[in-house]
């Protein structure tokens, strides 16, 4: 079964015996983790650069066994169009070539201060369920 066909099956009254594996805090969990689940920058993940976006959630499901990710609307063909990005010494600026402006991405902070994975900062793949 593939990944959509578990998941579609088990909404259906039958069932099935494959569960698809999701999780309810995925964005937390891959911002808090980003740098040892992925080999993409993590400017990435809401760019709209071409193939940036699909090779982060590839790679977050490859890792994790996760079937499904969490998807929100992106920047249309239009938008992205107008954007491009300068990495430098001093951080990465998201370009409006239309308009010139420059807007610094800042890499977002690890928070969960609660949960006890998180607050040790200690994070081992061999540690996640096996699906």
């Amino acid at each position: 079964m593939t990944e959509r066909e578990k998941i579609l099956a088990a909404f259906e009254i039958a069932g099935t015996r494959d569960i698809p594996a999701v999780s309810c805090c995925e964005t937390i969990f891959i911002r808090d983790h980003w740098d040892k689940l992925l080999e993409v920058p993590w400017w990435y993940k809401d760019s709209g650069v071409p193939g940036g976006e699909l090779s982060w959630m590839k790679n977050v499901i490859d890792k994790t066994g996760l079937d499904m990710l969490l998807q929100k609307p992106c920047m249309s063909y239009e938008e992205r169009g107008c954007i491009s990005y300068e990495i430098g010494s001093n951080g990465v600026y998201r370009i409006d070539t239309e308009s010139g402006k420059r807007t610094r991405l800042n890499k977002p902070a690890a928070e969960g201060k609660d949960t006890d994975f998180v607050r040790d900062r200690t994070f081992d793949l061999e540690r996640l369920p096996k699906t």
